[in-house]
């Protein structure tokens, strides 16, 4: 992404601290650096990443990390339990840990998975695609 927005003249700006907007009729019309620079801005994007609301599961006995661990069917460490969507953190085969997927492509695909694995019709299986976003070639192989 930075080599497609240097090769058309956007600077882009890595590891600064926003201290605050400039705005002007309810508009924002740029951005106050903490090292004091001031850079005018027509959009301003926030990404603030995401952090699942699992606290509610302390003490029931399912494992928890970040996210609900399960395998790469959705079941949990607790018999019957399977985690889907943002919270859940399923096992990834090719890249031998845990992750959450914050998708629509895992939601549709984990969904149906985790539908198998609580009606016994399969025993192992992982999504057959990335989310959009991640999507990459040979290094990410994923099996049917």
């Amino acid at each position: 992404m930075a080599k497609l927005h240097s090769s058309t003249g956007t600077e882009l700006i890595s590891g600064a601290a926003i201290e605050g907007f400039d705005t002007s009729d309810r508009e924002v019309t740029g951005l106050l650096l903490a090292d004091g620079r001031r850079l005018p801005a027509d959009v301003v994007g926030v990404g603030i990443g995401a952090a699942p609301n699992i606290e509610w599961l302390e003490g029931s006995g399912v494992n928890l990390c970040d996210g609900l661990p399960g395998d790469s069917m959705g079941r949990t460490n607790v018999p019957g339990i399977v985690a889907v969507g943002d919270c859940a953190a399923w096992f990834e085969g090719g890249l031998c840990r845990h992750r959450r997927v914050e998708q629509w492509t895992g939601a549709l695909e984990r969904a149906a998975l985790a539908v198998q694995a609580k009606l016994k019709l399969a025993t192992r299986r992982t999504p057959t695609s990335l989310p959009s976003t991640v999507r990459a070639g040979p290094p990410w192989q994923y099996l049917a």
